[in-house]
């Protein structure tokens, strides 16, 4: 195996590949396995909302007639060739958006997908599965610095401490279907929203005030589900009306509700004043100022967080059954979240990949 060298002479696709190798479950802090189950269990729920975007189905539709030797499960599909199952599964989990986002990127569909349909393919164990996705393997032309449409990549800085640094714990689990940096808005908006009993049709303004959030200008409705998704006033208008489930903000009876459309109308963006945010921080930190004014009943309420939102176990786990809801049965998702949080004792990975196989793309609303 030729190694990617570096100025010095070292070869670190060779140090990856070793490490990758080499490496075994027991050898994975339980901090970052922990965190690889909710990286998963999100991963997971992820894919089955996503059978609401049409870009999802023509993905699995792709997929559906490949044959080949090596075959693994597609979300409500079941058995294709390897690599496509493996490119319909990571698009369904990436297509609200709704993943985990980091350490760098989208990259855990990729990881997950890769992971699962590998293990899948030859009938490994959940265990192996399991040290497939902490690895998590890269290489200088396929990698996932590639994927996350990086120009280059430090690798001595990705090589310097495997096995001793574990990047796992610092990922950020999104709330809502929209950008990651609109989602610190919208659980600001919502939580001005519930602490002041305010009802969508009281509300005059709103202004949000962010380094990365939204635009000054206004834009036009959504049209289909990936214009509601980049138009960051409608997703805080979702957020004012609390749809549920989450995935249908993404969904044409909800993206062309005249009530939200009316409300969008409402939803102002600002650069955040002079001195209005005094901390400092990096986004791995989930360190991402917002602040929030709301005009209502002729008064004016105010507030902003310096962090994005938290998401323990419980939450995760409730993300996940909205998601899953209504396209996997409560049976079958109450068995497909055991698998997760049980994925290291599984005989076979693939009692898990059939569940996700199960899911039924008609109850698409």
């Amino acid at each position: 195996m030729t190694g990617t060298t570096g100025s010095e002479g070292q070869t670190y696709t060779r140090d990856l590949a070793a490490f990758a190798h080499d490496m075994r479950l027991a050898d994975v802090p339980a901090e970052a396995r922990h965190e690889a189950l909710r990286i998963l269990i999100d991963c997971l729920g992820c894919g089955v909302a996503g059978l609401v975007a049409p870009g999802t189905r023509i993905a699995i539709d792709l997929a559906r007639e490949e044959r080949g030797p090596l075959q693994a499960n597609v979300i409500s599909s079941g058995l294709a060739s390897v690599l496509p199952a493996c490119y319909a599964n990571t698009s369904a989990i990436n297509s609200l958006d709704f993943d985990v986002y980091g350490p760098e990127a989208h990259l855990a569909p990729v990881v997950v997908s890769a992971a699962l349909a590998m293990g899948d393919a030859v009938d490994a164990s959940g265990a192996d599965v399991f040290a497939a996705m902490c690895a998590g393997l890269e290489g200088e032309e396929i990698g996932f610095w590639r994927f996350a449409g990086a120009p280059g990549c430090d690798w001595s800085a990705l090589t310097g401490e495997l096995g001793h640094h574990w990047v796992l714990p610092e990922v950020s689990y999104k709330l809502y279907p929209a950008g990651l940096y609109n989602s610190s808005a919208i659980s600001e908006v919502q939580r001005l929203v519930r602490e002041h009993e305010l009802a969508p049709d009281e509300i005059e303004r709103v202004e949000v005030r962010s380094t990365r959030t939204g635009s000054g200008a206004t834009r036009p409705p959504p049209t289909h589900y990936l214009s509601a998704w980049g138009n960051a006033a409608y997703s805080i208008a979702a957020g004012v009306f609390d749809v549920r489930p989450l995935r249908s903000w993404e969904e044409p009876h909800i993206f062309q509700r005249p009530d939200i459309l009316a409300f969008m109308q409402k939803v102002q963006f600002k650069p955040l004043r002079d001195g209005e945010v005094t901390s400092t921080g990096n986004y791995w930190e989930r360190w991402a100022p917002v602040r929030v004014t709301i005009e209502a009943r002729g008064e004016m309420v105010e507030g902003g967080r310096d962090h994005h939102l938290a998401m323990d176990d419980a939450g995760l786990v409730a993300k996940f059954h909205d998601n899953a809801g209504g396209l996997l049965s409560n049976d079958a998702a109450h068995r497909l979240e055991r698998a997760c949080w049980d994925l290291e004792g599984l005989t076979r990975v693939r009692d898990l990949t059939m569940i996700l196989a199960g899911a039924d793309a008609s109850k698409v609303g």
